[in-house]
């Protein structure tokens, strides 16, 4: 059994992709990174919203990047 997929994305739709993962990089995962870092907090929450913080800033960064690479090669 073979399944074949194909999509069709425009320039806009990638390009309002790539805005959000900006986004992500330089300002949702800092936020979530600093508010890691608030004592108040109980330390599973701090250790998950700074993970998560790193893990959104190291995936959508990495995504923007191979995407803006893939924009470049069109």
């Amino acid at each position: 059994m073979q399944i074949n997929e194909t999509t069709q994305e425009t320039v806009t739709e990638i390009s309002k992709s790539q805005n959000i993962r900006l986004i992500d990089v330089f300002i949702l995962a800092p936020i979530m990174v600093y508010a890691g870092t608030f004592k108040t907090l109980p330390t599973w929450v701090r250790i998950s919203l700074i993970g998560m913080g790193v893990a959104t800033a190291v995936y959508n960064g990495k995504n923007f990047l191979q995407n803006r690479a893939n924009l470049q090669k069109i």
